[in-house]
C-alpha cells in the first residue's frame, strides 16, 4: 500500500498574454485558488491523482497551479516546466499540421491517402479511397487498433509495433464501413495520418511538428524524444491504482499519442488557438476547429481536424491517456478561455475535473468531482472475500489479498485494486463498476455481484473442482485504453 504523504500545492503567478512568451507575472488570479483547491485536492488526498499541473488562460493572462508530487523521489508539486505524456492530445497537433498543409496549398482535405505512400504501403478502400480528412475525423472505416498488435512488453505496448507491421495489416484489411460514413475513434487512423503528413513533407513526425508548430509557438519544452535533462523533469506516471509504470513509446503511431509537453507550453498552444497570440498558424488552427464531420447523434460530439466539438457551450476539446497519464485540454473560443490539465495517473476523473475547471473559469458554480467514500478494512475483514468466482459462461474472477488491500483479476485482464465503501461493497478505478459480496444462509461468502453498465452479473464462488474453462471477459470491467 502506498505510504500516505502530506499533499503539496504550488502556485505560479498570472502571466499577461501580451507577454505570453516573456512570462511577466501579475498578482491577481483568473480563478480563485480556494475554488480550484476544493476540486483538485480531494482527488490527490484520496489517491486518484498522484500529481497534476493545471493551466488557465483568458484575455487577462494565464494562471498555473500544481498539486501532489512529481515522483516518489521528488515531493515537489509539478511546475510549469514539468513534462507529462499528453497521449491523444497529440492528435490535435496532427490535425493542425494537416490544416497548415491545406492552407499552404500542399494538400487538399479530400486528397486520397494512397498516392502519398505510392507502392510503399497499400491503403484499404471502399467504393472510394480513404482521404486525409477521413483520417483526421476518424471516419476512415479503420478500426481503433490493428489486429496484429501484440506487444512484447504490455507496459510499453506500442514500442515494438513497426511501420512494416502497420503496412502488413492495412494491406490485408477490409474496411467495415465506407469512408466518411461514421466517426469511429481510431488510433490506427491517426497514426497513419501522422505518417502520411511526415512522408509528404520529407520529415519524420517529430521534426515535422517541431518545424510547423513547436518552433513558431516557442514551445521549447515540447518533444517526443527525451534526453537526460528531460527525464529529470518528467513526472512519474502511475496506473489507476497508483503504481508507478513505464513511459510509452509510439514509433509507428507517433501522430496518435507520442508527444510529451508541459502546462507552460500547452498554454502557448491554447493561446494561439484562441487568437490571443497572432501567429502564422491562425488559418490552420481555424480550419482545424471547424466542423468536418457532423454527428447524427445530437448528444455526441462533432469532429474537427482531430478536435472534438461539443455543441453545448461551443467547447472544443480533446483528452489523452497513456499507461500512466491522463490529460485534458479545452477552449471556448467565444469566451476566449481555455484550460489544460496534465495528470500523472491514468484516471478518467481528469476529464470531469477539466470540464469543471473550464466552467469555473467561465464564472460558473460547480460541484466537486464525485468519488466513492473509501473506508479502511483490516486484513481479517478482507480474508473471507478471497477466492475464485465464476462469471456465467465467461471467465474466472480471482479475488486476492495483499495486506489490507483487495485485488481482482478476471481471466485475460490485468489485476486491479478494488476499494471498500463497506465490508461487502467495493468499487474499482479503471471503469465505472462496483462489486457486492453476498453470503449464503450460513453466513459464508457465496457470490460476487458485478454492477457495470446497468447490468448486474452474479458470479458464484467456486472451489477448484467446480471451475469452468475461462472463455471471454467481454462483460467484465475492461482495462483502460488510450483515449
Amino acid at each position: 500500500m502506498n505510504a500516505r504523504r502530506v499533499p503539496v500545492l504550488c502556485v505560479w503567478g498570472l502571466v499577461a498574454v501580451a507577454g505570453l512568451f516573456a512570462a511577466t507575472a501579475r498578482a491577481d488570479e483568473l480563478v480563485e485558488k480556494a475554488k480550484v483547491d476544493a476540486l483538485v485536492q480531494p482527488l490527490v488526498d484520496a489517491g486518484w491523482i498522484d500529481g497534476v499541473a493545471i493551466g488557465f488562460i483568458s484575455e487577462d493572462g494565464t494562471q498555473q497551479l500544481g498539486y501532489g508530487r512529481i515522483s516518489e523521489t521528488n515531493d515537489a508539486a509539478p511546475g510549469p516546466d514539468t513534462l507529462f505524456e499528453i497521449g491523444s492530445i497529440t492528435k490535435v497537433f496532427t490535425g493542425t499540421i494537416l490544416g497548415k498543409m491545406v492552407v499552404d496549398g500542399v494538400v487538399k482535405l479530400d486528397d486520397p491517402v494512397q498516392p502519398i505512400f505510392g507502392t510503399a504501403m497499400l491503403i484499404p478502400k471502399g467504393e472510394r479511397p480513404i482521404t486525409l480528412v477521413d483520417l483526421a475525423t476518424h471516419t476512415s472505416g479503420l478500426p481503433r487498433m490493428p489486429t496484429n498488435f501484440s506487444p512484447a512488453d504490455p507496459m510499453n505496448p506500442y514500442a515494438d509495433y513497426t511501420t512494416l507491421q502497420m503496412g502488413q495489416f492495412l494491406a490485408g484489411h477490409k474496411l467495415r464501413r465506407e469512408p466518411g460514413e461514421k466517426s469511429e475513434y481510431s488510433n490506427l487512423g491517426m497514426g497513419l495520418l501522422g505518417q502520411a503528413l511526415a512522408v509528404k513533407n520529407g520529415y519524420d513526425y517529430e521534426s515535422l511538428v517541431e518545424k510547423e508548430i513547436w518552433g513558431p509557438l516557442e514551445m521549447t519544452d515540447t518533444r517526443i524524444t527525451l534526453d537526460d535533462d528531460d527525464r529529470r523533469r518528467l513526472a512519474q506516471g502511475h496506473d489507476f491504482d497508483g503504481n508507478p509504470v513505464k513511459n510509452w513509446d509510439l514509433p509507428a503511431m507517433a501522430g496518435a499519442g507520442a508527444i510529451r509537453s508541459t502546462t507552460g507550453d500547452m498554454l502557448k498552444f491554447l493561446a494561439a488557438n484562441l487568437g490571443l497570440k497572432k501567429t502564422d498558424l491562425d488559418e490552420a488552427m481555424a480550419l482545424a476547429q471547424q466542423q468536418h464531420f457532423e454527428s447524427p447523434d445530437q448528444a455526441a460530439n462533432d469532429v474537427g481536424l482531430a478536435w472534438q466539438l461539443q455543441r453545448k457551450g461551443n467547447v472544443i476539446w480533446h483528452n489523452g491517456g497513456t499507461g500512466g497519464y491522463h490529460t485534458y485540454a479545452a477552449i471556448q473560443p467565444e469566451k476566449k478561455i481555455g484550460v489544460v490539465v496534465l495528470a500523472s495517473t491514468q484516471t478518467g476523473k481528469v476529464d470531469e475535473l477539466g470540464r469543471k475547471l473550464l466552467a469555473l473559469l467561465a464564472g460558473e458554480d460547480v460541484e466537486p468531482v464525485k468519488v466513492p467514500a473509501t473506508i479502511e478494512l483490516k486484513p481479517e475483514d478482507l480474508e473471507p472475500l478471497v477466492g475464485r468466482y465464476q462469471i456465467p459462461g465467461l471467465a474466472n474472477a480471482d479475488v486476492t489479498r495483499d495486506g489490507d488491500r483487495l485485488f481482482l483479476q478476471i481471466s485475460g485482464q490485468p489485476k486491479i485494486g478494488i476499494y471498500p465503501t463497506s465490508e461487502t461493497h467495493f468499487y474499482c478505478r479503471p471503469v465505472e463498476a462496483s462489486f457486492d459480496f453476498e453470503s449464503d444462509d450460513a453466513g459464508k461468502i457465496a457470490r460476487m455481484v458485478i454492477h457495470q453498465g446497468g447490468r448486474d452479473i452474479s458470479a458464484k464462488r467456486v472451489e477448484p473442482k467446480e471451475e469452468a474453462p475461462a472463455e471471454s471477459a467481454s462483460d467484465a470491467p475492461a482495462e483502460p485504453t488510450e483515449n
